[in-house]
């Protein structure tokens, strides 16, 4: 079994407010590898979705860093972000477009997904 890095984060910060009067998140470590079940439990406000937003991007940290797949992300994001995927809060779709034509918006956004892709993905949705 692999055991590569998935998600790493080193004191990882956010501060949110004039002065930064609110911290959201306060120098998380976190290891994840592949493989693993994660979840984020706490109650609202307790920055888990602040979490998921700075390593997906969202959100800019304050100070301390993350790595996506035992890599960096200043330089590195957008092509790691490929291999990612993830529902933040609400469901970031189009109700007005069918399943397939919000795949396709999604997949011209990120550039590189094949047709072939989305008919897989409906088909694994059923």
């Amino acid at each position: 079994m692999n055991n590569e890095t998935v998600i790493k984060t080193s004191a990882l910060t956010k501060r949110f407010g004039v002065g930064h009067g609110i911290t959201a998140v306060k120098n998380l470590d976190l290891e994840i590898h592949q493989g693993d079940i994660f979840g984020f439990l706490g109650p609202n406000g307790s920055g888990k979705s602040t979490t998921i937003g700075m390593i997906l991007g969202l959100i800019r940290p304050s100070s301390g860093s993350f790595e996506l797949f035992g890599r960096g992300t200043e330089q590195n994001l957008p092509s790691l972000l490929t291999r990612v995927g993830a529902v933040v809060e609400n469901s970031p779709f189009y109700p007005n477009l069918s399943a397939r034509n919000n795949l396709e918006v999604f997949a011209h956004t990120i550039g590189g997904i094949s047709p072939d892709r989305i008919d897989g993905s409906l088909e694994m949705a059923d």
